[in-house]
Formats: C-alpha cells, structure tokens, sequence
C-alpha cells in the first residue's frame, strides 16, 4: 500500500512538472494528489484500485509528452499505460479515456497548426488501448459479481420495514 501510495506522488509530480515546470508546485499537486480522501478512503477499505490510482496521473504525463512532441515512440508509452489500467479498474479506465477525449478537445479548441495532428494521435492512443485490453472484457465479467437488479422495490418502505 505505501508503495502504491509512493507511485501516485512520483507520477503526479510528473504531471504536474511537466504541465508548469515547478518542483514546487509538483510536489504539492503531488501530495494534494496522493493525501487525497479518496485514496486513503481505496487504502482504508483494502481496495486493489490503489494501485491503480497512480496511472493516472502517470496517462495524464504521457498524453502531455505525446503533444508536445506527436509520434511512436511517446505514443506507445500512453497506450501501454491506459491499458495497463484496464486490469485492475475499469472505472479508471473510463475515466482516463474520458480525460483523453476532453484534452483533445482542448487541444482542437485552442489551435494550432499541429492541432489535427495531435487529436489524431490521442484518438490512436485510446484505440489501440482499448484493442489491448478487449481480450480481457470476458474475464473481467466473469470475474465481477453480479448485481442485483435495481426496481422501485428495491427502494420502496416496505423492504426498509423488513429488514
């Protein structure tokens, strides 16, 4: 756990640095990142998503190094990292997918003569990622229990009275 704890900062202090530059202000995006409620909450309830909580921000550096120079070799480091998330939480998964689509939208917002470059290769990095990680769809279903149905009942009066 403090492992995963130590990768979260190191990987927002990447981020961080190379979105302004700062030491400074990447360690404390770094530990407002890794002291975050949230995952002492993933840590305190013994959740294997702590691990993953670090290849986010560890995406995030990759897509920046990605635009700031488009091509191979920064583009295979972002997709093994999105699908390297895919195995330990696929809410993460969505959520880097999700950051990625949004920061190509700013990249196409603000210009640029690179700029329909840059889209492209983001939506490459998510595409790729998501052939990467399509095999393990099955067994990630197989593995995730079921839920139980949600109806009206399930939140009706009368099922809070009988239990």
């Amino acid at each position: 756990m403090l492992g995963s704890l130590v990768f979260s900062a190191v990987c927002a202090h990447a981020f961080g640095f190379q979105l302004g530059g700062s030491h400074r202000a990447s360690a404390l995006a770094a530990a407002a990142f890794t002291w975050s409620p949230f995952l002492y909450g993933e840590m305190s309830a013994g959740c294997v998503e702590l691990v993953a909580a670090g290849f986010l921000p560890l995406f995030a550096w990759t897509l920046l190094r990605l635009c700031d120079q488009p091509g191979w070799p920064r583009a295979w480091p972002a997709v093994l990292v999105l699908a390297a998330i895919g195995p330990f939480n696929w809410y993460y998964t969505l959520f880097a997918g999700l950051f990625a689509l949004a920061f190509g939208a700013w990249r196409w917002c603000a210009g640029g003569q690179r700029r329909n470059r840059t889209v492209a290769w983001i939506l490459a990095v998510c595409a790729l990622a998501a052939v990467l990680d399509a095999p393990l769809i099955p067994k990630v279903r197989r593995e995730t229990p079921s839920r139980m149905a949600i109806t009206a009942e399930t939140f009706s009066t009368a099922n809070w009275e009988q239990s």
